[in-house]
């Protein structure tokens, strides 16, 4: 566990200018590579994965059918395929899928079906989408995480977001429970947690 604490620190820290300076300035979101390793990473602290997963750790990428969410969608599948190849997360092998968002009715069954234990939400999705993701969320045990601070609290339990050169993990505590999930105090303590 401290060698994955080291590990997360590290890359929380990691200068964002190892994407480019011009990246860097033309967008101020976490780069979806760096997104699905800090994403794995604290997936690795939640006690209750195993227990969770079935098996395989499912990360449903959710879009809302908007264009931008589109190639954010397939850019944070093909992100944590590539992770996915090179590690594990509490010995349970990491598969993404792509699920769109068409409605509260259809959520829940198309999470269900692809297994998910997290969802990654994309940009564009609106206030009911995320009530709906936070009910499914709650009701099926999957933790769900986005680059958007503020959907936290809103049907997100954690956000990855850009502080300066950092990335900072925001964590909505009760949401979190809510979603089944139990994350270990080391990385309470390098977040920044919300009740």
């Amino acid at each position: 566990m401290r060698t994955l604490l080291v590990l997360l620190v590290l890359v929380c820290s990691l200068s964002l200018t190892a994407v480019g300076a011009e990246t860097a300035k033309a967008s101020e979101q976490v780069p979806p590579d760096r997104q699905a390793l800090v994403m794995l990473r604290v997936l690795a602290y939640d006690r209750n994965l195993r227990e969770r997963a079935s098996g395989t750790l499912t990360i449903a990428v959710i879009n809302g059918q908007s264009s931008d969410g589109a190639q954010k969608q397939a850019a944070m599948v093909a992100a944590l395929g590539r992770v996915a190849q090179e590690s594990t997360v509490s010995g349970l092998q990491v598969k993404a899928v792509a699920v769109d968002y068409a409605g509260p009715g259809t959520l829940e069954a198309r999470l269900s079906a692809a297994g998910a234990s997290a969802i990654y939400v994309c940009p564009g999705l609106g206030k009911e989408a995320l009530q709906a993701i936070a009910e499914a969320s709650r009701r099926n045990s999957v933790l769900a995480f986005s680059e958007n601070e503020a959907e936290v609290g809103l049907g997100v339990g954690i956000a990855l977001v850009r502080r300066g050169a950092r990335v900072s993990i925001i964590i909505d505590r009760s949401a979190v429970a809510e979603a089944g999930a139990d994350l270990a105090p080391e990385l309470l303590q390098l977040s920044e947690v919300r009740d």
